[in-house]
């Protein structure tokens, strides 16, 4: 018995770029266009009659937009999988795809093949960040770390990388040697770090780092 194909959706109020992407995927042996819609609600329309495993959703369309159109496939079609596709780089849309269980984000100048390995990933459930993405994918990640330790926006990048040796159990002395500077400056950053978080105690620098080191990690690289 053949492979499945999957079923795609395409939803984009550019007519020339709509037709430009049927055309890509209609070369693929593995994916079948069931749908190419002007807007979202075309697009939910499309997707309840043909069953699609995928919906590529470019998020600024009018009436209806990707966003908009996610959140109603979530609650109508939850085994659908969603892709965003639009021409800019924002991290409130990776927030939406968390949010709203979307799996895929491309950009709209990104090469053609780089969204076709989107749709096979996504359909098989995986999550798909395409190229040109990486930095605002950090910058999402500095955020939510900031976020849920607010206290470390006080420190600066010296501190931060000091605060991730620390909770890998490191010394001032070994913390000294990699950052190339005396025991003594390590010894006062760490006094600086405690006014800064206030903390105190022993061991409480320790205990801070080793209980927040993944945030640390996040932010300190």
């Amino acid at each position: 018995m053949g492979r499945k194909n999957i079923k795609v959706v395409i939803a984009d109020d550019h007519p020339i770029f709509r037709s430009g992407l049927v055309s890509v995927f209609s070369q693929q042996s593995d994916i079948e266009i069931v749908g190419a819609a002007a807007n979202g609600h075309e697009a939910l329309s499309l997707i309840k009659s043909s069953e699609a495993d995928v919906a590529i959703l470019d998020v600024d369309m009018p009436e209806l937009d990707g966003i908009e159109t996610a959140r109603q496939l979530k609650e109508a079609f939850p085994s659908v999988a969603v892709v965003f596709l639009t021409m800019h780089r924002d991290t409130t849309i990776l927030r939406s795809m968390k949010t709203l269980n979307a799996k895929g984000y491309v950009l709209k100048d990104s090469a053609l093949n780089d969204i076709v390995d989107c749709v096979r990933r996504v359909s098989k459930g995986k999550t798909f960040i395409g190229t040109g993405l990486d930095e605002l994918v950090l910058e999402a990640v500095d955020s939510l770390s900031l976020r849920s330790v607010p206290q470390l926006a006080r420190l600066t990048q010296t501190e931060l990388q000091i605060m991730r040796l620390v909770g890998e159990y490191k010394t001032s002395k070994e913390i000294a040697q990699e950052l190339f500077v005396s025991i003594k400056t390590i010894e006062t950053h760490r006094y600086n770090i405690c006014l800064k978080l206030g903390i105190s105690g022993p061991h409480a620098l320790l205990a801070f780092a080793v209980e927040h080191q993944r945030h640390l990690e996040n932010l300190a690289g």
